[in-house]
């Protein structure tokens, strides 16, 4: 039988591409309006803009976005990078430390509070070993229980300001195994299109500087590093890097806009108009409150 008539033979399935499509998109995802209890996002705290937050507050918008399977394909690129680079490519270096989980018995390993800490080689509670499945004559051997850990974000935050986040993990420039906190640089990952990698090989975003910035200030590191990859690109070609420290001149910044968020939040004075100068910036014409916005 020619190949051509048995590939017409095969039974046909549900189709992949549409069950992807269909996983991918998220209709609605809703933005509820910040209260006085609210804690805000590092992530997201560079692009925030006061006024229309605390006005989002006092007319309760409710912010609704579409995610598209485009969008969302997007996403879960980027988190497949963090994914990698966390639990592959970062932890063969040797210096990559922060929180692990045991995936056999959930041991974990390593914390801010208690010292952050490379990947294990075994689990001590149940044995289980990092890497792959051992061979012994050529053969996996399945009795052992291998690829035993996975990175965890750990949440910090600043209980004064209400901020908080996850740094995607931790490098030590010098002996993983003897570290002050002067050897420790936090780290970011960023994914990025063709187009978007020709500005980060020249600076650093201004939204991932103020968050790497936050980070520093909350941990109290002082050393950081945001890593781009290029999706586009092959290789080692795709990688770029920056170094950043920690400015105390930006993180009083932040803090002066979270202040006035709060302050806002809590029935005080609404906060300036800084990030439009007219209700027909792009900005403005994409914001649900602009009207308020330039008639209060």
């Amino acid at each position: 039988m020619a190949l051509s008539d048995l590939i017409r033979k095969q039974k046909k399935t549900a189709s992949a591409h549409e069950l992807i499509e269909k996983a991918l998109r998220q209709d609605i995802r809703e933005q509820l309006p910040l209260r006085p209890e609210s804690w805000l996002r590092v992530s997201s705290i560079g692009g925030v803009c006061p006024r229309q937050e605390v006005l989002a507050s006092r007319l309760d918008v409710v912010r609704r976005e579409g995610i598209s399977p485009d969008l969302g394909m997007v996403f879960a690129m980027g988190h497949s990078l963090h994914w990698g680079m966390q639990n592959i490519v970062m932890p063969a270096t040797g210096r990559f430390v922060g929180t692990w989980r045991c995936t056999w018995c959930g041991e974990t390993y390593g914390s801010l509070k208690e010292g952050l800490a490379v990947r294990p080689d075994s689990c001590v509670r149940c044995g289980a070993v990092s890497g792959d499945v051992p061979r012994v004559d050529n053969k996996p051997d399945y009795t052992v229980r291998s690829s035993a850990f996975v990175f965890v974000e750990e949440w910090v935050g600043n209980y004064e300001y209400m901020i908080g986040g996850h740094p995607d993990g931790y490098f030590v420039d010098g002996d993983p195994g003897n570290f002050k906190p002067e050897n420790v640089v936090v780290l970011e990952f960023k994914s990025c299109s063709e187009n978007s990698y020709a500005k980060y090989k020249k600076a650093a975003d201004f939204m991932h500087v103020i968050q790497i910035q936050m980070y520093l200030w909350i941990t109290g590191f002082r050393r950081g590093k945001i890593i781009y990859v290029n999706k586009g690109k092959f290789g080692m070609e795709g990688i770029v890097e920056h170094e950043i420290s920690y400015d105390e001149e930006t993180v009083t910044q932040v803090k002066t806009a979270i202040n006035a968020i709060r302050i806002g939040l809590s029935g005080g004075p609404l906060p300036e108009r800084e990030a439009c100068a007219d209700n027909n910036c792009p900005r403005a014409r994409s914001c649900e409150v602009s009207g308020p916005c330039f008639t209060t």
